[in-house]
């Protein structure tokens, strides 16, 4: 074969890249910008839509804001009124937490659930001592009524109230009417005011503290 004729052969079985078929040039896409308007509910709840934020971060029109120092003004005015062998100084993140109840805003914020629990295991401690000195070590006060009745949800709640210590409590009261009421206190979640408080006293100060603390504040106050 000839060289001319080789060459020829060569030429029809790798074309020229020139030859290959040119891709298609792309056409410009028009992007469209999309918007999209979220719409939130207030008041009475609608199956499908979403709260307003700003109610599901208040509580009987108090907005729930961890730089506002006057959420807090109740509750340390109280602390800075106790006269006890120990000054009480509680920082405003712990305040803020006695005061803020696990069912509100979905548990996002710090509750006071731990303290409370904390709070009353120091209540039925000092309180079973109350009954037996009171019973001259009588065993059969353990468990009586009255012995109950000290760290009972009624008068823990009555005692947040009466030190007004229940005026901004941030919680989320389960009416059937699905609306707030200010007037609505449900014992079992405002009880927690107080012993979440003996809880952080004791907490910081130690059981000696927050028993002076129940001996010369709450048992009074029950006795009333």
């Amino acid at each position: 074969m000839s060289a001319a004729r080789f060459s020829n052969s060569l030429s029809k079985i790798y074309r020229p890249i020139s030859n290959f078929r040119k891709p298609l040039a792309l056409n410009s896409v028009q992007q469209h910008q999309q918007l999209r308007s979220v719409v939130f509910v207030r008041g009475q709840r609608v199956q499908g839509l979403i709260r307003d934020p700003s109610e599901v971060l208040s509580s009987d029109g108090v907005h729930y804001d961890a730089s506002n120092k006057e959420i807090l003004t109740h509750i340390k005015s109280y602390i800075n009124s106790l006269n006890l062998s120990n000054k009480i100084e509680l920082s405003d993140t712990l305040l803020l937490q006695i005061i803020t109840h696990k069912s509100f805003a979905h548990g996002s914020k710090p509750y006071n659930a731990n303290l409370a629990f904390f709070g009353e295991q120091l209540l039925q401690f000092v309180s079973t001592k109350h009954v037996l000195n009171q019973c001259n070590g009588e065993l059969n006060a353990i468990g009586s009524f009255a012995h109950r009745l000290m760290w009972s949800d009624r008068l823990l709640a009555a005692f947040a109230e009466s030190k007004g210590i229940d005026s901004i409590f941030f919680c989320r009261k389960a009416l059937p009417t699905g609306k707030t009421d200010q007037l609505y206190k449900p014992k079992g979640i405002y009880s927690t005011i107080t012993s979440s408080l003996v809880g952080a006293i004791g907490a910081k100060y130690g059981k000696a503290v927050a028993e002076e603390f129940i001996e010369k504040e709450l048992i009074p106050s029950f006795k009333n």
